[in-house]
Formats: C-alpha cells, sequence, structure tokens
C-alpha cells in the first residue's frame, strides 16, 4: 500500500566521523538494506514447482511487492513529473549541485540533470533499485552527471557529496498521509548536514487535511444492515471507527463511491520542508472547530494533502479527490486515507449507562458548529479523528461529560432527518473554520 507507515525494525545506531551516534530513522522504506532479511527473497514466497522469473527470484520480496504496488503508478503520473519538472526547472542552473533522497528508478535526478545541473547526488536505500537507477541514467546518457549512492540518506555524509554540499535538495518521499514516509525528518537531517545555508528545498511545503464526509455507498460496506426482516445490527459492535486506512483498501477510488462533503476540508497538519517548521508536534491533541454543511450523516473522515514547490504556491500538487478524478496512477499510488467515523460520544454513553455496546451514527444538521478533535501519534506520523458536539454554551461534549443529555443532543444536531440542504460556501471560507489552538 502506498505507503505504508508501519516502523520496520531498527538497525544499531550509526556513528559519524567524531563516534558520536547519529541516531536510527523511525521510518525506513520497504526493501531498504538496512533492514530487509536477505533470506526473504521473492522466490520463497512460492511454491517450488511455481515458476518465478529469475530476475526478481533472488530479490527481497517486499521489494517486489512494493514496487508491483505503485512504483509504477508513481512513475505513470505524469501531473506528478510534471511537478517536479516545472519546480526544477525554475531553480537549476549551470552551477547546480543537486542531492536527491530515494532515487526510485532515477527520475527526479535525471530531470534536474536534463535541466542542466552540474552534478547530482541520487541517495537510494536499496541496492537492486540503485542498480535499476543507474541503467536508467546510463540509457539516457546522464551517467556522468549523476552520482548514486546506496545508503539511507540518513547514514550519508557531505564528504560522498562529489561537489560538498548541495544547493538544491528534491525528494519524493510523500505517502497517503503527508508525513507517512517521514518526509520531516529526512529532510531536516539532509538540511543540517547535506545542504549549503540557504538551500533550496523541493517540495517547499506541505499541508495535509482532513474532511468530513458523507457516502452512503461507504456505509454499505463498513456497516451491518437488516435483510428480509433480520435485524443484523448488533454485528455493528465490532465496527473499526480507530484506524486510519487508504482507499486502495477499500476496493475502489473514492470519487467512484459517490460521496458529499460535511464540512470544509479542515488543515491539520502544516510542514515547511525547507525551515524545518511544522505543527504536527506535541500537543498530541488539538482541536479545530467547523461549521456542517449539509444535513445528514458523516461516515467518514477523508484524509488528503497538498505540497507547493516554492514559498509562492507557484506549483501544486495534491490527493485531494476532486483532483484525483482524471489521474488514475495517482489514486492507484496514493489515494486517500479513510477513518470510519460515528457519534462516539454517544455511542459511549449508551456504553457506559445501559451496557450496550453499539456504534450510534453521526447524524448532523446544516449550520451545526463540531469539534473535530485531532489526535497525533508520537511520531507525528498516525493520525485520528473524532467529532463532538457542542452544548447551549459552545463548550464539546465529551463522552465523559457530567451535563451530557438528551435535551443538549437534541439542541446540537442530533437529527436523523435525510437530505441535503445545500452548501454554505466556499470551502476554503475561515466562517467555515475556526482553530481553537
Amino acid at each position: 500500500m502506498k505507503k505504508n507507515f508501519t516502523k520496520a525494525p531498527q538497525p544499531p545506531p550509526v556513528l559519524d566521523a567524531s563516534g558520536m551516534s547519529r541516531g536510527t530513522a523511525s521510518w525506513y522504506p520497504p526493501g531498504a538494506d538496512v533492514v530487509q532479511d536477505q533470506r526473504q527473497t521473492f522466490a520463497s514466497e512460492f511454491e517450488e514447482h511455481f515458476h518465478v522469473p529469475s530476475r526478481i527470484a533472488e530479490m527481497n520480496h517486499e521489494l517486489i511487492s512494493t514496487v508491483n504496488d505503485f512504483h509504477f503508478a508513481m512513475m505513470n503520473d505524469c501531473p506528478r513529473n510534471e511537478f517536479y519538472y516545472n519546480a526544477l526547472k525554475a531553480v537549476v542552473k549551470p552551477t547546480s549541485v543537486i542531492v536527491e533522497i530515494g532515487t526510485g528508478s532515477g527520475l527526479l535526478a535525471m530531470i534536474a540533470a536534463k535541466l542542466g545541473a552540474k552534478h547530482v547526488t541520487a541517495i537510494e536505500a536499496n541496492k537492486s533499485l540503485a542498480m535499476v537507477a543507474r541503467r536508467n541514467m546510463d540509457a539516457n546518457g546522464l551517467g556522468d552527471k549523476i552520482t548514486i549512492i546506496n545508503k539511507m540518506s540518513t547514514d550519508v555524509t557531505a564528504k560522498e557529496l562529489k561537489y560538498g554540499k548541495a544547493d538544491i535538495l528534491v525528494s519524493e518521499i510523500l505517502g497517503t498521509l503527508l508525513l507517512s514516509e517521514s518526509a520531516l525528518e529526512f529532510n531536516n537531517d539532509a538540511r543540517k548536514r547535506l545542504l549549503k545555508k540557504g538551500a533550496i528545498v523541493i517540495p517547499h511545503g506541505g499541508v495535509q487535511h482532513v474532511t468530513l464526509v458523507e457516502s452512503e455507498r461507504l456505509d454499505v460496506i463498513t456497516t451491518a444492515r437488516n435483510w428480509k426482516g433480520m435485524d443484523f445490527t448488533a454485528f455493528n459492535s465490532l465496527r473499526d471507527t480507530s484506524s486510519l486506512i487508504f482507499t486502495k483498501q477499500v476496493g475502489c477510488r473514492f470519487h467512484n463511491l459517490g460521496y458529499n462533503n460535511m464540512s470544509a476540508r479542515v488543515p491539520i497538519i502544516e510542514c515547511n520542508f525547507a525551515t524545518g517548521q511544522c505543527n504536527a508536534a506535541p500537543p498530541l491533541e488539538r482541536r479545530m472547530r467547523a461549521q456542517i454543511k449539509r444535513t445528514g450523516t458523516v461516515h467518514a473522515a477523508l484524509y488528503s494533502w497538498e505540497v507547493y514547490s516554492d514559498p509562492k504556491k507557484t506549483q501544486k500538487m495534491t490527493t485531494h479527490v476532486e483532483d484525483t478524478v482524471d489521474n488514475f496512477p495517482r489514486d492507484m499510488q496514493w489515494g486517500q486515507g479513510v477513518q470510519v467515523v460515528d457519534d462516539y460520544v454517544a455511542s459511549e454513553r449508551v456504553a457506559s449507562e445501559a451496557e450496550r455496546r453499539v456504534s450510534v451514527p453521526l447524524t448532523v444538521k446544516k449550520g451545526e458548529w463540531v469539534d473535530l478533535v485531532v489526535r497525533y501519534a508520537s511520531d507525528g506520523v498516525l493520525i485520528q479523528c473524532l467529532v463532538e458536539r457542542l452544548d447551549k454554551a459552545g463548550a464539546p461534549i465529551s463522552w465523559k461529560s457530567e451535563d451530557f443529555s438528551d435535551e443538549d443532543r437534541s439542541d446540537n444536531g442530533g437529527y436523523s432527518g435525510e437530505g441535503s440542504d445545500g452548501d454554505l460556501g466556499d470551502e476554503s471560507g475561515d466562517e467555515a473554520l475556526r482553530d481553537l489552538d
């Protein structure tokens, strides 16, 4: 799945030239040499009488699975490639010395070289990918302008760079979530050790968003219903409203499900990769107040991001659903994050008072204000979103609140009606969103 944020086993700490530990990365790309089990070949995944091509039989099984899961889609995401081409074209000079983190196929390094950079150092953690990238570079007549270093970028020193510290850093270490491949961590490390002061970083920054959505088709595959008079709703006690999954795991492109945006798109993480500033750091919980745009049921929190090329945001690349309708490869490599949600306050209330395990639907009214309670993992990568209603005084109602009542719920959106009253206006309008930090 593009791209897994499961943490890999930690190798021993790496020592720098002074003998001090530089520590280890918190995330390793699938198939990275430093953590892969060489015994787990692709061929070992099959019984002996199955044919496995000799070209991949002895390669790491995780690498082959990952490449075939999203690398081909990624390489054929032409708007993605154009984003990097245009961003690099605006800054590359004949004197430019460039470092790329995670070269993969070598595409971004080759773009920089073809645009006339003096030299490009392409860093790749997997030996097999580094070899393939070298073949691609040589085939395109760019071998003499690009050096490949087969290491984690956190293990590379400035002394290994042919022309010293770089003027430009370029990378595409973005996952389905903005930081699920630890882009901030790797960019910060490279900026401090491998770049000249004031070096250009591409992408310059990015924003992770969440949107509350209604989707009857999504609800059909995540909720038990009645059939021919038989009641199966007890099965809903097993609904997972905690985990964030990727749209490929749902089994389709999200726009094909049919959906309504129930809130504005809410920025929940903002990162400047050029400076290292990011608001995903502790506190581990932040609250944003958002206004409901339609009457209906909130079925999920939908996660998407955007990144931009420079401080002026001249070039932009996104995973927002409306921006990927005509970009099948992007939905197959990144897609969006989805978290099924319910009225967790009401659900916990029933569990506490009536000792019944239920998942209460989150029904809302147009114009109602709610609190988005966004919780961040300690590393700032994984995210969870909860929704809380407001009481008459405008304070959020927690499931532990002493003053929770049916009257509060009725006055603040506990509405079970159907239909839509239309949009409130521009999705990005400040009036539809209040940051409570």
